[in-house]
This record gives C-alpha cells, sequence and structure tokens, in this order.
C-alpha cells in the first residue's frame, strides 16, 4: 500500500480511480502499489495515468480552458 496526495487548483474536485469514486480533493488516498488510472471530474474529466512505485505520490490537478 502507499499513499497518493491529490490536490486541485479548484477543491471539491471528483476523484476516480479506475471506476470507483474515491471522494473529492485535496484528499490522500491509501492504494496498492501498481498501475492506476486516476479521474478528476468537475464537468469535463482531466485524466491520468500514474503508477506506483513508492509509498507516497503527489498529484495536482489543472483544468485545461474549454475549447
Amino acid at each position: 500500500m502507499g499513499a497518493v496526495m491529490i490536490n486541485s487548483v479548484s477543491d471539491g474536485m471528483e476523484i476516480f480511480v479506475g471506476e470507483k469514486f474515491h471522494g473529492t480533493t485535496p484528499a490522500t488516498l491509501r492504494i496498492a502499489a501498481g498501475s492506476h488510472a486516476i479521474v478528476l471530474k468537475r464537468g469535463l474529466p482531466s485524466a491520468r495515468s500514474k503508477s506506483l512505485k513508492s509509498s507516497q505520490v503527489t498529484l495536482r490537478a489543472t483544468l485545461d480552458p474549454a475549447h
């Protein structure tokens, strides 16, 4: 198990690991080591894949402006 600290410029974004909802930002998640699809949603989703190899990872998401 490891810790993933997830922050976003705008707090309150929904956090999904795979298809499972894990709360809102900011948050620290405890998940198993390995490759995980981490998706933040508020309106249009922001997706990022991260392989958890160490015991702690930090992600900070920003929203792209609408096109």
